[in-house]
């Protein structure tokens, strides 16, 4: 993997317009975030007593990665997630590891991290954040009618309402070498309009109007800019990073639909 979230090759028409900046946009008080260390049980991967069923569905879940295990990792998507796939294991299956979610080289990378847990919106979900010196990743784990199950669908390579990383510019997840991160210019993602494209195809990503960021799992303000044909603007301002200079984990988590119950969730490592 490059130097962050997932690696996948961006195809398709033109990109989706969408610049995040971290500066004031309307969000509730920031999320209290907790730290867990995330190990590889020698056994079953089920959470321990001192870990939450959240960090135990993640951690179970980057097991079944790195085991190249398809139909245990399948079995841990929430319906939403699984649609992106056709409701079908076998098109997943040919997808594993291939479709812009976690690789088996970054989930082995991840199993011995501490990871931050943080609450979403209104408690919608758990947002599980993981970090080496080189890679940075995150997991929505939201409850349902079965239990906790992760929101972690495949990248799309065509259709409308795309996105990709501009600042740094390191694609859709990971599509393209990330060079420095410009810290005199908002960290920003870009979505296309719906309308910016020729195609049928309806969109499994949606077209936010709304969007929630993290840093290293912490809350962070995030502001719509101004809409264009193109598409829309969110920044985030610098001015809210550590000053510290080393790398940290910009996550980006919207709603796919107002009818869909699913979550979605870009993440770059912000290296100056």
């Amino acid at each position: 993997m490059m130097d962050t979230r997932r690696n996948i090759t961006l195809l398709g028409g033109s990109a989706l317009a969408l610049s995040l900046a971290l500066s004031g946009c309307t969000t509730a008080e920031p999320a209290a975030s907790t730290t867990t260390a995330i190990e590889t049980p020698s056994s079953s991967p089920s959470a321990t007593p001192e870990e939450s069923a959240s960090v135990g569905i993640v951690r179970e879940y980057l097991a079944a990665i790195v085991a190249e295990d398809s139909a245990s990792a399948w079995a841990l998507l929430t319906p939403e997630a699984q649609s992106f796939y056709g409701g079908d294991p076998e098109v997943y299956a040919s997808w594993f590891a291939n479709d812009g979610v976690t690789s088996p080289e970054e989930a082995s990378a991840f199993a011995d991290v501490d990871v931050t847990e943080t609450e979403g919106p209104e408690g919608a979900f758990t947002l599980v954040s993981a970090q080496t010196e080189t890679a940075a990743d995150a997991w929505i784990v939201r409850e349902t009618d079965t239990g906790p199950l992760i929101d972690d669908a495949g990248i799309p390579t065509t259709g409308g309402s795309l996105y990709e990383w501009r600042n740094p510019s390191s694609g859709a997840e990971d599509s393209s070498e990330s060079g420095a991160f410009d810290l005199q210019q908002p960290a920003s993602l870009f979505f296309a309009s719906p309308q910016s494209f020729d195609s049928d195809t309806p969109s499994t990503i949606g077209y936010p109007d709304t969007v929630w960021a993290y840093v290293d799992g912490d809350e962070v303000p995030a502001e719509l800019g101004p809409a264009s044909d193109a598409g829309r603007v969110f920044e985030v301002t610098s001015d809210t990073l550590p000053a510290d200079g080393a790398p940290h984990a910009l996550t980006i988590v919207w709603q796919v639909g107002e009818d869909s119950l699913g979550w979605r969730s870009t993440t770059t490592l912000l290296v100056p």
